[in-house]
């Protein structure tokens, strides 16, 4: 799932405030991203943890029992709310 050929491009802090409400929540959502060329689309997935680096951000998910990092700036939406166009009015939809 992790991505690294490519350059992190920092995501929008309220977006990462939205995932981090999820991650705190534990509520199951759909997730969708970019995996190299392809665009992946997980449901009923729950954050468990956000960690980050030099390398990125990253939120972990449980696939099959094995936990997985997706690199934030990868993301296309969480529960249905677009990364590209987040407003920080749509924290208040939670």
């Amino acid at each position: 799932m992790e991505t690294k050929n490519a350059n992190y491009q920092p995501i929008d802090c309220g977006y990462f405030d939205y995932m981090e409400h999820y991650a705190t929540l534990k509520k199951p959502i759909t997730i969708r991203y970019f995996e190299n060329e392809d665009i992946v689309e997980l449901k009923h997935q729950v954050i468990i943890n956000l960690s980050g680096g030099r390398n990125g951000e990253y939120i972990h998910v449980r696939i099959n029992g094995t936990e997985q990092k997706i690199r934030m700036d990868k993301i296309i939406s969480v529960d249905g709310v677009e990364a590209a166009n987040f407003s920080s009015q749509n924290c208040s939809n939670k």
